[in-house]
């Protein structure tokens, strides 16, 4: 095996939010009430894709996203 190379995997998915990928783009020039990131979320089951604009970069962020935008809109506590 030479090192830098690594065959594919497959990654199983099982469920709705069973595999789900968040990535911040940014800083970028002030967009919206001071807004500078872009948060981007997708779902690899559902291919759900949302973006929304935020202020800061943090794990609190990203949490508070995935709480309103997918736990509770979704309903996907069980």
């Amino acid at each position: 095996m030479r090192f830098g190379i690594e065959e594919m995997k497959n990654i199983p998915i099982c469920d709705l939010f069973y595999h789900v990928t968040f990535d911040i783009a940014g800083p970028l020039l002030e967009i919206i009430d001071g807004n500078k990131y872009v948060l981007v979320t997708i779902d690899h089951y559902f291919k759900w894709c949302e973006a929304q604009l935020v202020k800061k970069h943090d794990v609190f962020i990203i949490s508070k996203f995935l709480e309103g935008e997918a736990i509770y809109r979704y309903k996907v506590l069980k």
